[in-house]
């Protein structure tokens, strides 16, 4: 969607959650003990926040992107009145929730500068399925394989990977959609075409169950994102994914993620949008086998049902 569209979607969320909700409270359910609203957008916690004034439910409001920093530090908001305006709606809703959850200490960091009392905010990675992605020594490894699974929008930036396949050469397998996904359908045949095989290889996304054995098949997980430093924040799911299947990951950014793969040795940082720094990383990595310590960082940091459980001792401590 464009960003009008998109905007309507958002507030025409508003009184279709808020109907059936309270529908469900007075037909069914009965008035529930708290909310978790998870947002982006913005909408979703303006909704747990009316049921709070209509009913007195407590609600957490779980930053999934920190809005409005991300819009503004993609210069997608450029008006300052608009974007002072956000942060006033937004801090009303971090003010007025039970309690704040995020899912990156870098986006915990982006909130602590609204004046948010740290207590107030938990840490709850997205995480992964460890027994859904594991290293699979059945499956043989193709040579130097480089594979991104996500979103292939505009924030993704997957356009410096095919740059770096340029420089790399080796296998890019590419799987996902999104905006930019035609423009880089024809963006690969000129690379392909200049490098005189199919380095860089565009599939359609598969299904969660289906992506442990590509994984096992690659060398490299790769994650990129555009240059801008807000986005060091995120917490894509394929990185916690790629740790789980036991590959080392390579990212074209730093931030909190640079810390994991620093720590446990399990991939390489590249500065963010630096084109020479990640062709060097894809070279360190390119011909690696199963990496026990990026299966380690997951289970140790990223195992989902850790962090249910923690997400859910959140959620009991402040439902009324």
């Amino acid at each position: 969607m464009g960003y009008l569209r998109r905007s309507w979607s958002f507030l025409s969320y508003i009184p279709q959650a808020l109907f059936n909700v309270i529908n469900a409270i007075f037909k069914r359910e009965g008035r529930p003990n708290i909310v978790y609203a998870s947002s982006t957008p913005l909408t979703v916690p303006v909704v747990a926040y009316a049921l709070k004034l209509m009913f007195g439910i407590p609600y957490i409001f779980e930053a999934v992107d920190v809005w409005p920093q991300v819009p503004i530090g993609m210069n997608i908001v450029k008006n300052k009145q608009l974007g002072n305006t956000l942060h006033y709606f937004t801090d009303i809703l971090y003010k007025h929730a039970a309690h704040i959850v995020t899912l990156s200490e870098g986006m915990k960091l982006q909130i602590l500068e609204r004046k948010i009392a740290e207590s107030r905010i938990s840490v709850v990675h997205n995480g992964t399925n460890t027994s859904v992605f594991f290293p699979n020594t059945q499956v043989s490894k193709d040579e130097k394989v480089f594979i991104y699974a996500g979103s292939l929008g505009v924030a993704n930036n997957v356009d410096f990977l095919l740059d770096a396949a340029k420089i790399v050469g080796g296998r890019w397998w590419i799987y996902g959609d999104g905006s930019r996904k035609l423009q880089l359908l024809e963006q690969a045949k000129t690379v392909n075409a200049s490098m005189g095989y199919d380095c860089v290889n565009i599939f359609l996304p598969v299904p969660k169950y289906k992506l442990n054995d590509i994984l096992n098949r690659a060398n490299v997980g790769v994650s990129v994102f555009a240059n801008y430093s807000v986005l060091e924040a995120n917490a894509a799911n394929k990185f916690y994914d790629y740790l789980a299947a036991g590959l080392p990951v390579l990212t074209n950014y730093r931030g909190w993620q640079a810390d994991v793969l620093e720590k446990y040795n399990c991939g390489y940082a590249a500065k963010q949008g630096d084109l020479n720094d990640f062709v060097y990383g894809a070279k360190l990595l390119a011909n690696s086998v199963v990496n026990i310590n990026a299966r380690r960082a997951a289970m140790e940091l990223f195992d989902r049902k850790y962090l249910a459980n923690k997400a859910l001792d959140i959620l009991i401590a402040h439902a009324k």
